[in-house]
């Protein structure tokens, strides 16, 4: 099957491309920017450089497309600072894609949203037919990227699928791509360069984290199947168990010691307060697992993988 991934040498992007090379297929990466540092491994792949929010730059990298996965995107830091990039980059530049996806009869377009579009919950369990509620600009730009997808699932009758991804953590490919900002690959960062992890809060809050090994398994779901949703092609994607902050903290200061041999402190500031939003919730994961998904990734196993590749 003929793949494109966008974002290719991201922190998503960069693993997708690799996996289902593993699988046999051919791939091809659309980039905003060459990396010439990491030559050696794109030259298992075509690689187009363009920028999405232009549509002019990367008019017909579908062509000869079967299925887009599109990882591009502005992370949750970037857009903190720069709201009208992810508003052309996150928004715009998805429409763009769909575009070209369907000027160029692309099957299948596959969207790396978040569950950051839900807002706050504001109940106990979050499934797909809870209310988007939206409520900054990482969050905000996603969601009009979901309904840009609608958009042309009703107008064009393209086949498209919304992936709602939780926490995910792992090992990036490179170290030189930037997701240490991710909760867990953070706690593992501190560890490794000081010798101590500070949290930020009390740590009572829970969360849903999910395994990049587990986050290829869901997307294969859709490459390898014709899936059909009458309802909604939106799909929750994470592991189904909830983790606290101050557990998983506790988990990477175990691995540090089994790795080094030396004990590190989990310190929670004398100042800290409460979490201002719901400290446990459930995110479902049910409407996906019925198509066969079964999350298998090991939480130590990946802190073992981070810690090896700050190791450097």
């Amino acid at each position: 099957m003929r793949i494109l991934v966008t974002g290719g040498f991201g922190y998503l992007g960069s693993h997708t491309s690799n996996y289902f090379l593993s699988k046999g297929h051919q791939v091809k990466i659309l980039s905003r920017t060459a990396h010439p540092e990491l030559s050696e491994w794109s030259r298992q792949f075509e690689v187009v450089i363009g920028d999405v929010s232009e549509y002019s730059a990367i008019e017909n990298c579908c062509r000869d497309t079967d299925v887009v996965i599109h990882t591009a995107a502005l992370n949750e830091v970037d857009c903190r600072l720069k709201h009208k990039e992810a508003l052309l980059i996150n928004g715009l530049g998805t429409r763009n894609l769909l575009e070209d996806a369907h000027l160029n009869n692309v099957k299948k377009f596959i969207y790396f949203s978040t569950f950051h579009v839900y807002g706050p919950p504001k109940t106990d369990i979050i499934t797909e037919e809870t209310l988007s509620d939206p409520i900054n600009t990482y969050s905000i730009t996603h969601y009009l990227a979901e309904r840009y997808c609608r958009q042309f699932e009703v107008e064009k009758k393209n086949k498209r699928y919304i992936l709602r991804i939780s926490n995910g953590y792992g090992a990036p490919l490179f170290r030189s791509v930037n997701r240490w900002a991710l909760v867990l690959n953070d706690l593992c960062s501190m560890a490794f360069s000081q010798k101590k992890i500070v949290l930020k809060s009390n740590g009572t809050q829970e969360r849903d984290f999910i395994g990049i090994r587990d986050i290829m398994q869901g997307v294969e779901i859709f490459v390898e199947n014709d899936v059909e949703d009458p309802d909604s092609n939106v799909y929750n994607l994470g592991s189904g168990q909830n983790v606290s902050i101050i557990s998983l903290a506790s988990t990477v200061a175990e691995v540090y010691q089994e790795r080094y041999n030396k004990s590190i402190k989990v310190e929670v500031p004398e100042d800290a307060t409460e979490p201002d939003i719901k400290v446990s919730f459930q995110f479902s994961i049910d409407k996906i697992r019925k198509l066969g998904y079964q999350p298998t990734s090991v939480m130590k196993e990946e802190i073992h993988n981070i810690f090896e590749l700050l190791e450097g």
